[in-house]
């Protein structure tokens, strides 16, 4: 601040100066009518003040953003932003840039963005501006829901393009493959005692639902006596009460999730050594990506079963990168001894050629395994680490992150919360289909490069990319 202000008024001084004006005294700077003194003179301000910041930059804990005071910053985005997007930006789309243009001008210039939101999402892990950027404008309702069916088949078109051209380098199968047993034995460790389509609410699994009753709660959000209990109710949509099944896994995830990654993390370190950091943490699937896997077609919506949220088993996950393929089977066959053979397998080095491009040659293997808490959930009701965390999930103005009203938010968590406390569940063992995938490490940096554009391509539609965008208030 104090960088800026003087040289500010430096600046103002050299504006405000002319010849026919006396000389004028600046504190210690004397500004004469000569034009090469007047130069000479900013110029030893700018280089004091350079050598000023320059120290401050040296003695402080911070870390400085490099700035020259004579040039701009060298280091630019790595792509450019058209008008278009910057005046989407700035007005947040009340100012659109298309408004009231022809409908062939307006498709141009929403094809315009479109393709910066290509590049952008391509460049976003190289530069935390460009993220931000790109997840601002995709949080903008007049922008993103304004997109035609072509714009949004057009910029799923070239997402997936960009993403063919990261997988590339992963095409051929690698080296370190050589003489090992693709399948990794994984027939041998499937268990047997549970059906094809697993599904969190598979017997030995979640409590029965058949047997506990949902409380009904009104619409503060408060469950009240008088208002009874009720039965579950998946057909019926009008009573919600799949999204209040979400809540449910998602209370529970929450609880889960910290032992559960800490044993993963352990077993990484008992097999590779305790300076092992292939170990990667997910954070609790979203109530937004599972209620749109609800409405799609691609995912859940045409399914028969219910609840159809139950078939998100990877609602707590991780992933482990290891360094060779090898290591794969090596940690499958201990992480199968440890959770007692595996729920669920996608093992994608068995896909064919064609089935691989499709993935974008990202090689890894997908395990479910039931993960027992070791404890009641009458016992994890109680925990005051559990109670914290459920508060802090449950508190009001965190809706706009689910794109649900505040009110249907707080009476959905209300009537889960009252549900896991029922002295029905009370004596239940708290267990919980937990997701986790193994790769190697190559196949690892290559995704994660891919992180934001296989965010966009798995929306199914605009809304759903406004949803998962969507976290202003």
């Amino acid at each position: 601040i104090f960088f800026r202000t003087c040289r500010r008024t430096a600046v103002n001084m050299r504006n405000t100066l002319t010849p026919e004006r006396a000389p004028l005294r600046r504190g210690r700077i004397i500004i004469e009518n000569d034009s090469s003194v007047h130069r000479a003179r900013f110029k030893e301000l700018d280089e004091h003040l350079e050598a000023l910041v320059s120290s401050w930059r040296a003695s402080s804990r911070f870390v400085w953003p490099k700035h020259s005071m004579t040039q701009k910053s060298t280091s630019p985005d790595p792509i450019d932003m058209p008008d278009v997007v910057a005046q989407i930006l700035k007005t947040r789309g009340h100012g659109r840039a298309y408004k009231g243009l022809p409908y062939q001008e307006r498709e141009q210039c929403l094809a315009t963005a479109v393709e910066w939101v290509v590049h952008a999402a391509f460049h976003a892990p190289q530069s935390q501006h460009v993220k931000a950027q790109l997840r601002d404008l995709l949080a903008i309702d007049l922008f993103t829901l304004a997109l035609t069916r072509g714009n949004f088949a057009d910029l799923r078109s070239k997402i997936s393009q960009k993403m063919t051209e990261l997988g590339k380098p992963l095409a051929s199968l690698p080296p370190d493959a050589e003489g090992v047993d693709l399948e990794f034995g994984i027939p041998k460790l499937m268990r047997p005692d549970l059906p094809r389509q697993v599904a969190q609410t598979n017997d030995g699994i979640l409590p029965s639902l058949d047997n506990v009753p949902v409380i009904n709660a009104d619409a503060s959000g408060d469950a009240e006596e008088d208002w009874g209990e009720t039965h579950w109710d998946f057909q019926h949509s009008t009573k919600m009460h799949e999204s209040v099944f979400i809540r449910v896994l998602i209370l529970i995830a929450i609880a889960v999730e910290g032992t559960f990654h800490a044993k993963i993390r352990a077993l990484g370190k008992t097999l590779f050594g305790d300076d092992f950091e292939g170990f990667h943490p997910a954070a609790v699937k979203s109530f937004g990506r599972m209620y749109a896997k609800l409405l799609s077609y691609l995912d859940h919506r045409g399914e028969s079963m219910r609840p159809r949220p139950a078939l998100n088993v990877d609602v707590v996950r991780c992933l482990v990168a290891v360094q060779t393929t090898r290591d794969i089977g090596t940690f499958l066959a201990l992480l199968a001894q440890r959770f007692g053979g595996f729920a669920k397998v996608k093992n994608k080095y068995l896909l064919s050629e064609q089935e691989l491009r499709e993935e974008y040659n990202l090689r890894l293997v997908l395990v479910s395994v039931v993960y027992d808490m070791g404890c009641t959930y009458g016992d994890l009701v109680e925990a005051p680490e559990t109670q914290r965390r459920w508060e802090e999930y449950a508190r009001p103005g965190s809706a706009h992150a689910d794109g649900e009203p505040e009110s249907r938010r707080r009476r959905h968590i209300a009537q889960a919360v009252r549900w896991l406390r029922s002295p029905s569940v009370a004596g239940v063992r708290v267990r919980m289909l937990c997701e986790v995938q193994v790769c190697t490490t190559a196949t690892a940096c290559v995704r994660g490069r891919m992180h934001e554009l296989f965010r966009i391509y798995r929306s199914c539609g605009k809304v759903a990319l406004y949803k998962d965008y969507n976290t202003a208030k």
